[in-house]
């Protein structure tokens, strides 16, 4: 089965990932994170995915100046925050401005 991880770098999001780590049938396609960044790349390494989210949008064109998208050969795309809360359909969800 491959799945999202929407939040990898919350509670439930690393739990979740320390649960499949149990179950290689599993494989993580996509993580999402807010601001948590450095937690965001230790998950890339480890489960490799093909498309990330980040949340905040300052925090997602500083990771992408870093280079991420040069250093994989698999796809990654960054979705900035009009795009997560066009997403989004819980307004608790959604980033207050």
């Amino acid at each position: 089965m491959r799945i999202v991880i929407l939040g990898s770098t919350g509670s439930i999001g690393t739990q979740t990932l320390e649960l499949l780590k149990d179950h290689p049938e599993h494989q993580v396609i996509g993580l999402s994170a807010g601001k948590n960044i450095a937690l965001l790349e230790e998950q890339i390494r480890v489960w490799k995915p093909k498309y990330l989210a980040v949340y905040d949008e300052e925090q997602a064109v500083l990771f992408k100046r870093k280079g991420w998208k040069r250093k994989r050969k698999r796809t990654i795309r960054l979705l900035f925050s009009a795009v997560w809360r066009a997403l989004s359909p819980f307004p608790l969800c959604r980033k207050q401005r």
